[in-house]
């Protein structure tokens, strides 16, 4: 991965706030409408395409998988974390395997930061 001197902070933080655009869009942007309702309580975004992709249209999930699937992109912390780790992926041409120590301790702290920029939103 290199060294993580000092020409490593734009990228950190060019990520860190790609991490927390990318899982505030994926969580709970409503860009196709209003979606949370009676009928489908698990909230906006794109939560709509996935409860259409991952559930029956009664609520229950198709398969434990997608039930596991549907809880990881109800949480930005939980959806935050993953896109940090693919942006950090990306921007280091690396496979999550080939990070090594220093690759993920980059991919936690970048998650931490948009962690705590969502936390910050929403308070």
């Amino acid at each position: 991965m290199g060294d993580l001197g000092l020409d490593a902070i734009v990228p950190f933080l060019l990520l860190a706030f790609a991490a927390y655009r990318l899982a505030r869009f994926i969580v709970l942007d409503e860009f196709l409408g209003d979606y949370a309702s009676k009928d489908h309580p698990r909230g906006t975004g794109l939560r709509r395409v996935w409860d259409w992709v991952l559930f029956e249209p009664d609520g229950e999930a198709r398969h434990p998988v997608t039930d596991w699937l549907g809880k990881l992109t109800s949480c930005v912390w939980c959806t935050g974390f993953w896109v940090s780790l693919a942006l950090v992926c990306g921007w280091f041409r690396l496979w999550p395997w080939q990070l090594g120590l220093v690759g993920w301790v980059y991919a936690f702290a970048v998650a931490g930061v948009q962690g705590f920029l969502g936390s910050r939103a929403e308070g």
